[in-house]
């Protein structure tokens, strides 16, 4: 399976680090299988601040930057995903 580079957006960066230039990235093996169980539990986190439940007590102010970082990351991903699905649909 062949997925656009979330790190570049494919714009084909020669610099990227996540697809070495080719603006793509090849998935050989089951995606599951590269997701850890921290990365399941980010899931877990992610769908519970979609409704408005964040692991730590207050408000966004109140969570760590790298949460906020990883979640505004992972919807991005999403987002492309989605945005791919739509275009082969």
């Amino acid at each position: 399976m062949m997925l656009r580079c979330v790190l570049c957006g494919g714009e084909d960066s020669d610099g990227c680090e996540g697809c070495g230039g080719a603006g793509t990235v090849t998935i050989t093996q089951c995606p599951r299988e590269a997701i850890t169980p921290d990365t399941y539990d980010f899931i877990r986190l992610a769908d519970w601040a979609d409704e408005k439940i964040l692991p730590c007590g207050g408000g966004v102010l109140d969570q760590s930057a790298g949460f906020m970082d990883a979640l505004r990351y992972f919807r991005n991903v999403q987002n492309e995903l989605k945005a791919d699905d739509g275009k082969t649909a």
